[in-house]
């Protein structure tokens, strides 16, 4: 964290405004050699938090009008003396500022490396550092929900509040041991065992829903299958809000999957259109169909569309046969006509089960309130503390396993001392978890993943 890092901190593209960020020991003097103020202050005068309206200039020609913010170490987001320059949003006029800074002292920074010196200069903890790029990523109000709220510090709170428990355990047990002489109260041996067990229960809520806040944040993969003809391609164009797949009277129409990303409020739908599933001496049709049911193997959520005006017929009973009824929803479409489905059957065999006409535009609705019941969006909004990725789901699973394997030995009569060391492991892997004792490269992979610039 020598060098003065410099990046640009917003897209690259053309817009209102561009910021670059510098942070550094030498932020001020590297700026200091390309910028002027129209007031003449003097920017080594500057109070943190402050911003100063003027120029960068090279070798005395203008460059642009931009404004100069300075936040001064170590009340700064890197916890060093930052520089951000807000210039007009040009991407010529940005990237000349650029190379400007890069000439005069500045080092082009890594992806994520201003939230690196963060974490490192102990500005934030590894669980909030992570809750960045969470935030940057998010693509629905439930997983900016759950990202800020990690970000606000609430996983690191109740990590640290467990490892302060497991703390005081293997204090408790190491006091017993290496000071008998001592008036210390008894060891109740079935106490720490309680005190154990609920310091499991607690982090195994915290993963509790972990599967279920992954798909939340990457989206649920879904198809939309059915025989041709019975509004597939139709309930798509209604789900994405506009003609993403033809529609037409002939069968057949759908030869292919067509994808699309949907935004049904709290959740996000990665929805495939599938071809129709019919019996076919059609070629290509028969490739996709082959693929249809492949995909109905693979997603996290099967819409089976099916047609109110006609009767179960040999293809309907097929594609059943090969649904998991935890993740099907079924559609019962074209309500507007007379029904000759028989519905009581449909009812009997699925969970989740609606009934629209595509023409009622307002029966979409009756889709993404089922959706949402299947993935019980409303219990994820009473977690305010939930991991939110593998690396932090991990070492909550090492931490449970140590924690498990202590109340073994305590079941089997193991020695005080073999017990501890047990416990120990499970704080470690909670260390680990709130990056207060991890692994360099596990660091630089983790900021890895971020963009530059922030």
């Amino acid at each position: 964290m020598e060098k003065t890092i410099v990046a640009i901190a917003t897209p690259v593209a053309y817009g209102g405004i561009s910021v670059l960020r510098i942070s550094g020991e030498d932020s001020l003097n590297i700026i200091s050699k390309i910028y002027t103020s129209y007031k003449g202050k003097d920017i080594f005068k500057l109070k943190g938090y402050t911003g100063c309206y003027g120029y960068i200039h090279s070798d005395e020609k203008k460059i642009d009008d931009v404004i100069l913010f300075y936040f001064k170490k170590p009340y700064s987001y890197t916890g060093e003396d930052v520089v951000e320059i807000s210039c007009h949003g040009g991407i010529l006029v940005t990237k000349k500022i650029l190379r400007l800074i890069l000439e005069n002292g500045g080092n082009m920074a890594e992806p994520g490396e201003f939230t690196k010196r963060s974490f490192l200069n102990k500005k934030m903890s590894l669980i909030e550092s992570e809750s960045v790029i969470d935030i940057i990523n998010a693509n629905n109000e439930m997983a900016l929900k759950l990202s800020i709220s990690n970000m606000e510090g609430n996983l690191y709170k109740k990590i640290s509040k467990i490892k302060e428990n497991l703390l005081n355990i293997v204090g408790h047990i190491e006091a017993f041991i290496d000071f008998p002489e001592e008036d210390l109260e008894d060891l109740d041996i079935n106490k720490i065992k309680n005190d154990l067990i609920l310091n499991k229960n607690d982090l195994n809520y915290l993963i509790e829903n972990y599967d279920l806040v992954k798909i939340i944040k990457q989206g649920i993969d879904t198809a939309i299958i059915g025989k041709p003809n019975v509004g597939k391609s139709s309930i798509m164009n209604l789900l994405a809000g506009f003609e993403k797949s033809i529609v037409t009277d002939m069968e057949g129409t759908t030869r292919d999957i067509i994808d699309e990303e949907i935004n049904i409020g709290d959740l996000i739908l990665n929805i495939s259109d599938t071809a129709g599933i019919r019996k076919t001496s059609n070629i290509i049709e028969k490739i996709g169909i082959e693929k249809a049911k492949n995909k109905i193997k693979t997603v996290a959520l099967n819409i089976f569309v099916i047609d109110n005006s006609k009767e179960l017929s040999v293809e309907d009973f097929d594609i059943m046969d090969i649904l998991d009824i935890n993740r099907t929803l079924v559609v019962i479409n074209k309500l507007d006509l007379p029904r000759k489905i028989n519905s009581d059957y449909i009812y009997n065999k699925f969970l989740y089960v609606v009934e629209i006409s595509v023409k009622n535009s307002i029966d979409i609705k009756k889709i993404i309130d089922k959706i949402n019941l299947i993935f019980s969006t409303d219990k994820i909004e009473n977690y305010s503390t939930i991991v939110s990725n593998e690396r932090q789901r991990n070492c909550v699973i090492k931490s449970i396993s140590a924690i498990e394997n202590s109340i073994k030995d305590i079941n089997i009569g193991q020695t005080l001392d073999g017990i501890c060391v047990i416990i120990e492991e499970s704080i470690e892997s909670l260390l680990e978890l709130t990056g207060e004792n991890i692994n360099q490269s596990i660091v630089d992979k983790i900021f890895s993943n971020f963009c530059v610039g922030k």
